[in-house]
């Protein structure tokens, strides 16, 4: 009873927080332009309050950090690995790297997808890769962000209070998921729409070009006939001439 009574607050707390969290709508889900600067603006100071809470690490020993764990993984050393591993400085590290290619993907993920010049791609296909390759990312601070969140607990004091920080913020991976699905929806419905139109006035094109080539047809018909009639008009009245004088 105790456990389904914690699920269900912990369910209220995460509708209660996206509930109040603003949602794509308007200009913000009709437009591409406004699509990409909602989750820009959402994502850009969605993992603030962690980077305040937790360690910075010292620039010469995030640099041995990163320069030993990249070679311990190239030479397949476990020494080496579990040596950068048992650092006090590596889960605070990992944490803010994740946070940081997280930031750089906000920025800069959908001009990089789209390209440039005659390398340009799809907008609709870039925009989906771009939320999704947001989706990775930021699963991949949450994954982060637990693993500290494991290091800080074994402190006599972590930085963290597990019972206040997260969920107070509406900080958690389902509604992140919930906003970048929103925005999903809202970019295939505009892509739908566009394609209908684009469909309709194809089909449109069609019936007005097939109307003037009727019409021209028409046209031709008429020009025919008006002249078999003019024609038969001039030879009737030879053939009148002819038969008066006979008479």
């Amino acid at each position: 009873m105790k456990k389904l009574l914690i699920f269900l607050t912990l369910l209220f707390v995460f509708n209660l927080s996206y509930g109040q969290s603003k949602r794509p709508e308007g200009k913000t889900c009709n437009s591409r332009e406004g699509r990409i600067q909602f989750i820009q603006d959402f994502s850009s100071t969605y993992y603030d309050w962690i980077l305040k809470k937790v360690e910075r690490v010292p620039p010469d020993i995030e640099k041995y950090l990163s320069e030993e764990f990249r070679d311990s993984i190239d030479t397949n050393n476990e020494s080496r690995y579990q040596k950068v591993v048992n650092n006090q400085y590596y889960f605070p590290w990992k944490l803010r790297e994740s946070i940081q290619k997280f930031q750089e993907e906000v920025k800069n993920g959908y001009v990089r997808q789209v390209g440039y010049g005659s390398f340009k791609k799809d907008p609709h296909e870039s925009e989906t890769l771009y939320y999704i390759n947001l989706l990775n990312r930021s699963s991949d601070v949450f994954e982060k962000y637990d693993e500290y969140k494991i290091f800080d607990n074994r402190r006599p004091k972590p930085y963290f209070d597990n019972k206040g920080d997260g969920y107070k913020r509406g900080f958690s991976p389902g509604i992140y998921k919930i906003v970048i699905e929103d925005l999903i929806s809202c970019s295939f419905k505009k892509w739908l729409e566009v394609k209908m139109d684009s469909d309709l006035n194809r089909r449109l094109n069609e019936q007005n070009q097939l109307l003037l080539d009727i019409k021209k047809h028409l046209g031709t018909i008429e020009s025919g006939l008006k002249l078999i009639f003019t024609i038969v008009s001039v030879v009737g009245i030879f053939v009148t001439i002819y038969v008066l004088k006979k008479l």
